[in-house]
């Protein structure tokens, strides 16, 4: 039998789906800016370029994403006298953002249940706390975890922390996340195994380059197949 291991899980597009909200949210968006006579790759370039600095400021979450929303249409419109009705109208497309369901992806709940007889489990996420801890209250889930972590940014410095903090042996400790940028690289860098479970509808900043010559990295194709690692 396998050692007890200690599995970190990723929350959103993990566990449950997420992204799929901010696309239909900021599609609508882009069909405001249509009327606008701006092409949607300068208006998607500029979301981008917002939001990130938006991050920087704020931190994730459904907020920023609607300030950075709101700061783009307010950059193209300029004065325009529908301005103000059009940033109210951009505030009612996000409001869906703050109390969506939540959405277990296929086979979740039937895999962690299985896994949790074997093994340990944690939730490490990023973004807004209190934002993120709803989200892991509404799931049903959070008796399942030892420990729910929400963190503003993961990088290799969060992992070593959170590993020293919860007393986590790196070498039976394992970060399971659909994001290479948070999820997998860092945790690999940081000592610990990861496994990378792709999610079709990832954030575009999450997508960097899998860092595959570390030996302790795992790919599957879907959450269920956890159960042929673990």
């Amino acid at each position: 039998m396998m050692t007890r291991q200690n599995l970190i899980f990723d929350a959103d597009d993990t566990l449950w789906e997420n992204n799929i909200y901010y696309e239909e949210v900021r599609e609508r968006f882009l069909s405001l800016t249509d009327a606008l006579g701006v092409s949607r790759t300068e208006v998607e370039t500029r979301i981008d370029q917002t939001e990130q600095k938006n991050i920087g400021l704020y931190g994730y979450g459904s907020e920023n994403f609607i300030r950075s929303l709101r700061e783009t249409y307010a950059f193209f419109a300029g004065d325009r006298n529908h301005l103000q009705s059009t940033l109210r109208h951009i505030d009612s497309l996000g409001s869906a953002l703050y109390d969506f369901r939540i959405e277990l992806l296929p086979r979740v709940a039937e895999t962690l249940a299985f896994l949790r007889e074997r093994h340990r489990f944690f939730l490490l996420t990023k973004g807004n706390s209190s934002e993120q801890t709803s989200k892991v209250k509404k799931s049903n889930l959070q008796e399942l975890f030892e420990a729910v972590v929400v963190v503003p940014e993961k990088n290799v410095a969060t992992y070593e922390r959170v590993a020293g903090d919860l007393a986590l042996d790196k070498s039976i400790t394992w970060m399971i996340g659909n994001s290479p940028r948070s999820d997998v690289n860092p945790a690999l860098e940081a000592g610990l195994g990861a496994v990378y479970v792709p999610h079709a509808v990832t954030w575009h900043f999450e997508k960097v380059p899998v860092r595959t010559e570390f030996p302790r990295l795992i790919v599957v194709n879907q959450f269920a197949d956890l159960l042929e690692h673990f």
